[in-house]
């Protein structure tokens, strides 16, 4: 798996290279640390998930390694970082607890940690909790209606709803982010398969019906059983809203009236010419 196999690869270290200098990596590895990621794709409940594992005693941050809007250029700033490896080694030291380091990524933000060097360096012992959702249809209107109405994370379930019905169906909006995330699962997949690695598999629709079982796998998974009550509230809840069933159902009519079309303009099948039979005489002196 090689940084020209994925087209967004050397965009994102150019973009972070205007901000600090890539070099080798050199500086001493951190072989008391046990390192956890939990990788996922965006609306798979990685928010609530990482406020459980906060909950019950590691530290999870946010998407720890974003990079977009300034947040790679103000964390370096503030830091000090001049090189990739310093913006690495700070970022181990603020999301450590308890000896363990935790952070959520997103494909695009594991990207440069993999392509750098970083990873080969540090976190090849990483452990991973690889997070998706079984339905990538109600995954991708679930960000549409999102990015639509500007609540990605809320427990006020009422004005979600309000705004959700001023959102209007976008077919192509929905189709893009299909296709978004069947290529993010993709890139983890190719990783995965590349490294070797076997990820502790978790989906959201787990998430949501038993978050207590959730735990304890992670808990067993990097060899710190939880054997206490565990916390299972957290300010992160499910957000949907009525919407969510009717975009769906316009979808795949859409899709359907759209197959249809494709296939009635489809031109017909090329019909192959059969060589006239031979006579038998001809056939016999053959």
């Amino acid at each position: 798996m090689l940084p020209t196999d994925d087209p967004h690869s050397e965009g994102i270290l150019r973009q972070l290279g205007r901000a600090v200098q890539f070099r080798p990596f050199s500086g001493p590895r951190y072989e008391d640390l046990d390192f956890l990621f939990v990788a996922m794709v965006p609306r798979s409940g990685s928010s609530y998930l990482g406020s459980l594992i906060s909950a019950n005693g590691f530290l999870m941050q946010g998407e720890t390694f974003r990079f977009i809007q300034g947040t790679f250029e103000r964390y370096a700033r503030k830091t000090k970082s001049k090189t990739y490896e310093e913006y690495i080694r700070n970022k181990i030291s603020d999301n450590t607890k308890n000896g363990i380091f935790s952070a959520k990524v997103g494909w695009p933000q594991f990207n440069p940690i993999y392509f750098s060097g970083a990873y080969r360096h540090y976190f090849s012992s990483a452990k991973f909790v690889y997070l998706t959702r079984e339905d990538i249809l109600d995954q991708s209107i679930s960000l549409f209606i999102a990015q639509s109405t500007g609540y990605f994370h809320s427990t006020s379930q009422q004005s979600k709803d309000q705004n959700a019905e001023e959102i209007h169906f976008d077919f192509d909006a929905i189709a893009a982010r299909v296709v978004q995330f069947s290529e993010m699962q993709s890139n983890w997949e190719r990783f995965f398969a590349s490294e070797g690695i076997r990820p502790l598999r978790v989906t959201y629709e787990q998430l949501l019906s038993d978050p207590e079982d959730v735990v304890r796998r992670i808990g067993n998974y990097i060899n710190r059983p939880m054997t206490g009550n565990i916390v299972t509230e957290t300010a992160f809840k499910k957000i949907s809203t009525n919407k969510n069933s009717q975009l769906r159902d316009l979808y795949i009519a859409e899709h359907k009236k759209r197959l249809a079309a494709a296939i009635s303009i489809a031109p017909p099948p090329r019909k192959r010419k059969r060589p006239a039979p031979q006579k038998l005489e001809q056939a016999v002196k053959a």
